[in-house]
């Protein structure tokens, strides 16, 4: 997936990092699989505005509690989308509004 969006940074003029250190609030840091960043703001060694989209990978340590916590945490820092991908699911799952929802496709947003 990583590699999918790097090919299309410069057209999409974003910035793909992979496990980047997002601040989602004052004195937390979460550690997305995937970060999609607009490129028109500075590198950061730590990403203190929200990512475009965030990626997270589920692997079998997961735990659905903590998964979800994680994804109120990005919501609330203002990140307009966030990915839970299963390996062994084909599909895309996106956090809305504190629930996962099946989506056929992912789309940058505007």
């Amino acid at each position: 997936m990583y590699y999918w969006f790097v090919q299309y940074a410069r057209e999409w003029n974003i910035r793909v990092r992979s496990e980047l250190c997002v601040q989602v609030t004052v004195d937390n840091y979460r550690v997305p699989d995937v970060s999609i960043l607009d490129a028109a703001y500075p590198k950061e060694k730590k990403a203190m505005r929200p990512p475009l989209a965030v990626f997270e990978i589920w692997s079998p340590e997961n735990k659905d509690r903590g998964m979800m916590r994680k994804f109120e945490l990005y919501e609330q820092m203002g990140i307009p989308q966030i990915w839970l991908l299963d390996p062994a699911d084909p599909g895309w799952r996106r956090y809305e509004n504190g629930r996962l929802v099946d989506r056929a496709m992912f789309s940058l947003p505007e």
